[in-house]
């Protein structure tokens, strides 16, 4: 892991070679442009550098400043932030999740995985709610199809987390609905975790910008940091 590798090598005061020699030479030997990372050491940020370049075609250096993209870093973030509200907000982590959604509904599937809505029809297993917890840790039922999620290209707008679940764009072609009962699979989520997104903002009645700067940048003294969709950026 990156992370690992960059702690080891700050900490190496003895070594060879400079971080930032090590890190251009793997950059070299990985064909990757650039990377930006932080170390915090003893509760407080010992640095944040950048090395390499933000653009190979002009050969920009990258800087701290420039946004990249934090992908699949931000479910970590989502999931510590969905743990403050379930805290501060007395959630049920098993409870059916549209117990707390009020704009947007959430399909339940079978038992036996079949995905039906309908629970009126004679001696059909009951139908068996996604929570919170199961949302978390990838195993709701959800599975995002092939290519689902791409990176946004430069001038696109960014769409609603409402059209993304109710399967309006390209990033998911389809409407978010369980394809098997919660707990029968793991299988990782990104539609889970928007799921999540509009959860929280339903309970809270705040943005997830505003959660995030609540829960977490504001406590740990992050203030450069911030989480946003506007548009531009």
């Amino acid at each position: 892991m990156l992370s690992n590798f960059l702690i080891k090598m700050y900490w190496r005061n003895t070594m060879r070679e400079p971080l930032e020699v090590r890190i251009e030479r793997r950059l070299q030997e990985t064909g990757l442009p650039g990377v930006s990372f932080g170390v915090v050491a003893e509760d407080k940020l010992a640095c944040c550098e950048a090395i390499g370049l933000a653009d190979k075609a002009t050969g920009e250096r990258l800087t701290n400043r420039h946004l990249l993209q934090a992908c699949s870093i931000s479910k970590f973030v989502s999931a510590i932030i969905a743990l403050c509200v379930a805290e501060r907000y007395k959630v049920n982590m098993d409870a059916d999740i549209n117990n707390y959604l009020t704009s947007w509904y959430m399909p339940r599937t079978r038992r036996d995985g079949t995905g039906a809505e309908a629970d009126t029809e004679a001696g059909a297993p009951p139908l068996k709610p996604v929570s919170l917890r199961s949302l978390l840790c990838h195993q709701a039922g959800l599975l995002d199809p092939d290519d689902s999620f791409d990176s946004l290209v430069p001038g696109e707008s960014a769409p609603t987390l409402l059209e993304i679940l109710g399967g309006q764009t390209r990033l998911l072609p389809q409407s978010v609905v369980p394809v098997s009962a919660p707990y029968e699979n793991f299988a990782y989520s990104d539609a889970g975790y928007c799921v999540i997104e509009q959860v929280l903002q339903d309970i809270t009645g705040m943005s997830f910008t505003l959660l995030a700067e609540e829960f977490l940048f504001s406590p740990l003294g992050l203030g450069a940091f911030e989480c946003r969709f506007e548009q531009p950026l």
